[in-house]
């Protein structure tokens, strides 16, 4: 008897369950071609070109990074920041179209304004300051 009053329990809230309105339904949860647009790649190139033009050079990587002495990671970004107004940041392993976009962009045009080799450069300069601490 207990059996057959589970069962009958159960499939009873089942059914209920299933006549409402599935939250997960795809027009629901679907981005807006607003919301779209505004991740977008054309979106995050927009905003790098905008960002640099107002001198905000933000000079981001993705992924693990292996760094041997983080101590001088450290100083080394706050000395490209406080030299160039370059933020360089690890933004971590989660990549949008938008990001990469923006990555590339803003890339592209602080190397145009700095040198191409302007990482390089600077982190050789980091160096050198860094040894005399």
């Amino acid at each position: 008897m207990r059996i057959i009053f589970v069962l009958v329990f159960a499939l009873g809230i089942g059914n209920v369950t299933a006549q409402e309105k599935n939250v997960f339904d795809r027009d629901t949860i679907a981005p807006s071609d607003e919301e779209y647009l505004k991740y977008s790649c054309e979106s995050g190139k927009k905003q790098a070109a905008l960002d640099f033009k107002n001198g905000e050079y933000n000079c981001f990587s993705y992924g693990l990074m292996r760094k041997e002495d983080f101590d001088f990671e450290r100083f080394y970004s706050a000395y490209l920041h406080k030299k160039y107004k370059i933020v360089n940041r690890n933004m971590g392993c989660v990549v949008t179209d938008y990001d990469m976009c923006y990555s590339d962009i803003m890339t592209k045009l602080v190397k145009e304004k700095f040198g191409k080799d302007i990482f390089k450069k600077s982190r050789e300069e980091a160096k050198k300051v860094y040894k005399k601490k």
